[in-house]
């Protein structure tokens, strides 16, 4: 993925391809990979950096010893200028992006969960196998239950 990110920055960033050949020359001799950090250290010769945006989805998702480590280099990234765009759930710390950073608390609507709720119960097969003969009531109270349970995430 991080070779994938780097090949496309570079199509579009040529300031790079010196930095990415002096990394390739020196795997090469000590017969290793690039780091994280060598990767970072690339990133950073970009010379327009608020022309980049970073966009990750999930952050929460993320273990939280990566999710940390993440965030650190994230930091540093918007200390020079990158754009940067994360989604997660609440519960994520994101104290170390706050001087770098707006951030927008977003929570569904109960209406939104409950269109799409039901929606996605009416469109299921195996539902509709489960609950044949038991009537929109049964629907309405999986919705409900979902709701009670989604907590505005």
């Amino acid at each position: 993925m991080l070779c994938s990110l780097l090949s496309q920055l570079l199509a579009k960033l040529p300031e790079l391809w010196t930095q990415l050949d002096k990394l390739y020359e020196s795997c090469e001799k000590l017969q290793s990979r690039p780091t994280l950090e060598d990767a970072l250290d690339i990133l950073l010769h970009i010379k327009n950096p608020s022309e980049v945006i970073f966009a990750i989805d999930a952050l929460d998702e993320a273990s939280v010893p990566c999710r940390d480590q993440l965030l650190q280099h994230l930091n540093k990234l918007a200390e020079v200028g990158f754009r940067i765009l994360l989604t997660s759930r609440p519960d994520v710390n994101l104290r170390q992006l706050r001087s770098h950073s707006i951030i927008i608390n977003i929570t569904a609507q109960k209406e939104d969960l409950e269109v799409y709720t039901t929606q996605r119960l009416q469109e299921s097969m195996n539902v509709q196998d489960i609950l044949e003969g038991y009537g929109e009531s049964v629907i309405r109270q999986l919705v409900d239950l979902v709701i009670s349970h989604a907590a505005g995430m």
